[in-house]
């Protein structure tokens, strides 16, 4: 090993110009990255879209060490990204959810319809512990008949799905 290593030397391969040259090259290009991630107006989805590009083609521990990110979930987000998406791949746009509350009047309405003993059967002996002890209710027909029945009922109310979530 000492042998190779002095005829390396003597052969001046180990100052060889052009190993420093990459090197340098190498070092200009995780600069470049780096100030991508920092420069990000995008936040999460920008440094994901960024770090996809070198995802496939660099380690995960190399990534993590040449462009000093702390978190290991960016990192992981990108791998799967690239994987699912390619590498460059634009950002999906993420679904918006909205939610409104329930007023109490058609709460109300609501609680009105699951105690109506058409609708439901009460145990009288089985109680649920959640609720304080409160009887145990059975649906006597299916979600999507009392929800027909409901929306018959009380029209302009209740969405489908919150009618769905409440049962």
């Amino acid at each position: 090993m000492r042998l190779t290593l002095q005829i390396l030397h003597d052969l001046d391969f180990l100052h060889n110009p052009v190993m420093k040259k990459f090197c340098d090259q190498t070092r200009t290009l995780w600069n470049c990255i780096h100030e991508s991630l920092n420069a990000n107006k995008r936040d999460q989805d920008g440094k994901r879209h960024i770090l996809s590009i070198v995802a496939e083609i660099f380690p995960y521990c190399e990534i993590k060490k040449n462009l000093n990110i702390s978190s290991s979930d960016t990192i992981n987000e990108a791998h799967k990204y690239t994987k699912i998406y390619g590498p460059d791949a634009e950002c999906v746009e993420k679904p918006i959810f909205t939610q409104t509350t329930i007023s109490c009047e058609k709460l109300d309405q609501l609680q009105q319809f699951l105690n109506d003993k058409n609708n439901v059967i009460i145990s009288s002996y089985k109680t649920e512990t959640k609720t304080d002890g409160l009887p145990v209710k059975y649906l006597k027909y299916t979600k999507e008949s009392l929800w027909e029945k409901f929306s018959y009922q009380f029209p302009d109310d209740v969405k489908r799905t919150s009618f769905i979530m409440f049962l």
